[in-house]
């Protein structure tokens, strides 16, 4: 959607022109007057920020703004570019008074200071008016811009874009070294405790304990396990590794890399027994090495006259 500017230049000659601020240097630019063709973007009365902000953009300003804006901003090595209409920050602009609010800033900007401020274009949406405030008297205090230059105290529906200075996000000055943040750290790769079976009693076979678990981009099982051993003995727990969902085949690794408390894996490795004929809270950590896309745990136990009753959790993690 096409919007129209009008820039009021009538009998300037190329030399009024370069000395009002039209040329390569200048500080200021004229105002720019936004013509009632910007009511077609419907819903002027509440036409927020970001819609204005998207519907200047296609325009960049005119071309004017926009190669003053890159002369001004552009930055050495190590300074990075903040603004309010790309959400580094909220700038309100304050009814009656010559000055705007930051609020919810980047933590990277730290204290804003005067000298952070590098542009300020206020967008008169009643009038139909963009216009660049002079940054000639400027104060900063408690995140409050005060611009004592600005034409007239703003006015409720005015929309500030400001421009701070601030450092580059992805550099370190002290170390002159380039940041890299891991958004995804091992520490962090791991799931909520879930329930895999509310109780289950044992027999004396190899029976699944809950259905197949997915473990695909995990290292490690955590099976958090509550043995109520009531009669039975000798109760022993087994992970089958399968490489496709609900398929029928089912690999014995060597479970002599389990670790768990009071447990052995007995010569054949493709078990773990429990020690001790006792009731036991125990965690068995089952290592998947990021190579197992699913494990079905079994359990049995040999029957003294009361079954065993297990309750099992299980966590995985990285």
């Amino acid at each position: 959607m096409a919007l129209i500017f009008c820039l009021f230049m009538a009998n300037k000659t190329s030399a009024q022109w370069g000395r009002e601020g039209g040329g390569a240097g200048r500080n200021t630019i004229g105002t720019i007057t936004l013509v009632d063709s910007i009511r077609s973007l419907g819903t002027v009365d509440s036409l927020g920020e970001i819609t204005l902000i998207d519907s200047l953009r296609k325009v960049q300003l005119l071309d004017s703004l926009s190669q003053d804006l890159q002369l001004q901003l552009a930055t050495p090595t190590g300074v990075d570019i903040y603004c309010n209409s790309k959400g580094d920050f909220v700038a309100t602009v304050n009814n009656g008074a010559k000055t705007i609010t930051l609020s919810s800033i980047n933590a990277a900007l730290g204290t804003v200071t005067a000298n952070m401020v590098r542009r300020v274009v206020l967008i008169k949406v009643t009038t139909n008016v963009v216009s660049v405030i002079p940054l000639t008297t400027l104060a900063v205090a408690a995140n409050v811009i005060t611009l004592a230059d600005a034409p007239a105290n703003f006015a409720t529906g005015d929309v500030a874009i400001v421009w701070l200075q601030g450092p580059d996000q992805a550099l370190n000055k002290t170390t002159n070294s380039i940041i890299n943040s891991n958004l995804n750290p091992a520490w962090s790769r791991y799931t909520t405790v879930a329930s895999l079976v509310a109780t289950q009693t044992l027999t004396g076979a190899f029976a699944d304990v809950g259905a197949e678990i997915d473990v695909q981009g995990y290292k490690n099982l955590y099976v958090y396990l509550n043995l109520d051993i009531n009669a039975a003995t000798n109760v022993q727990l087994k992970a089958l590794f399968k490489h496709t969902s609900a398929g029928a085949g089912e690999f014995t690794p060597d479970h002599s890399g389990f670790t768990c408390p009071n447990t052995t894996a007995p010569a054949t490795q493709n078990y773990i027994e429990f020690d001790a004929d006792a009731d036991q809270l125990v965690v068995v950590t089952i290592p998947l090495e990021n190579a197992v896309p699913y494990v079905q745990l079994q359990m049995l136990e040999t029957d003294g006259g009361t079954d065993a009753i297990v309750v099992v959790d299980i966590v995985k993690g990285y």
